[in-house]
């Protein structure tokens, strides 16, 4: 899309990673991205896909995973900015 805006899978893949960051307090802006976003849904690797599927399942999970959810952000830098 010529204007910058993504939407689909790109965008469902982006709120995610900036849902998983923000529960990790990371200060956040709509804008933002990371390695893991900026890539786009159509290029992860199987081990990437295999990462968010993971943080996926620890944001639907609920306040008991939060300790797997920040181990699992701490140890990752690809949701950082």
């Amino acid at each position: 899309m010529g204007n910058g805006w993504s939407g689909g899978w790109d965008f469902v893949l982006n709120e995610m990673i900036l849902d998983f960051m923000a529960l990790n307090k990371t200060e956040l802006l709509p804008w933002d991205d990371t390695e893991l976003s900026g890539k786009g849904f159509n290029r992860l690797t199987r081990e990437e896909y295999v990462l968010l599927n993971k943080a996926s399942r620890l944001i639907l999970a609920g306040d008991s995973s939060f300790p797997d959810m920040r181990a699992l952000f701490q140890a990752n830098t690809k949701f950082r900015k």
